[in-house]
């Protein structure tokens, strides 16, 4: 195990899985935030997300060193209901226990948005949310409470039944 991580993507996968139905992050050209390429939770051809995705990304082990956060960088556009709640987006996720469950953590400045109820999403109704209509933003993410501790960080994002955008792209992963 490693104290900190930082990865720019440029290296390819290296200790990332990713799972889903259907399976669609992988590394891309398409959008990066620096140099050539970026996680990205869609596809390269049309440049959009599917319906009915539900796919999580998830790093290899990490300790935690003291005072330790999260950054990344990212890029996401879904389909938005109105200024507040979302019908798909994305969330980050931290396990304890070598990736056999994981629970939502939340960035310093909280998520901008939730997610509709009843919208079909594979997130509960209200769950805090990345969204939105694109650009590249710095999300940062307290690990104190985990300080010693070996984790896992985790992407997901989920879409619903109808209306795809671009998707979601993370770059520049730095603990």
């Amino acid at each position: 195990d490693r104290i900190g991580f930082a990865d720019d993507v440029e290296a390819g996968a290296g200790d990332w899985t990713h799972t889903g139905t259907p399976d669609v992050w992988h590394i891309s050209t398409n959008r990066s935030y620096s140099a050539a390429h970026a996680w990205y939770c869609g596809n390269d051809l049309t440049s959009q997300y599917a319906n009915w995705v539900e796919c999580s990304l998830a790093s290899g082990s990490i300790v935690v060193g003291k005072g330790a956060t999260l950054s990344l960088r990212h890029y996401i556009a879904t389909e938005l209901m109105d200024s507040q709640y979302a019908y798909d987006g994305g969330i980050v996720e931290l396990s304890t226990n070598a990736g056999a469950t994981y629970a939502q953590i939340a960035p310093t400045n909280g998520y901008p948005y939730k997610i509709a109820g009843g919208s079909g999403s594979p997130f509960a109704a209200d769950t805090p949310c990345f969204a939105g209509s694109g650009g590249w933003q710095q999300s940062v993410f307290s690990l104190a409470a985990y300080t010693g501790q070996t984790v896992r960080i985790r992407f997901r994002f989920g879409s619903d039944s109808s209306k795809v955008s671009t998707g979601w792209f993370v770059d520049d992963i730095i603990v």
